[in-house]
């Protein structure tokens, strides 16, 4: 079975992008069928698996100013 454990891997934000990093986990950290080791930049064409669990990085386009 494929199991989480509570500090799996983990999804931060940076000035230069977003990164996934793999916390040790027994199971492994997956993008795009590839298991990670380490930190790797993700993108919104990225499929994460953690686990049984598919994830997709969506970044909503920054609110632009209302027209004057």
């Amino acid at each position: 079975s494929l199991a989480v454990s509570r500090n799996h891997a983990r999804v931060v934000h940076e000035t230069d992008g977003y990164f996934v990093e793999d916390l040790g986990s027994s199971n492994g950290t997956y993008l795009n069928g590839h298991r990670i080791g380490g930190r790797v930049q993700l993108t919104d064409r990225d499929v994460l698996q953690i686990g049984p669990y598919e994830f997709n990085l969506y970044v909503e386009p920054p609110e632009s100013d209302p027209p004057q």
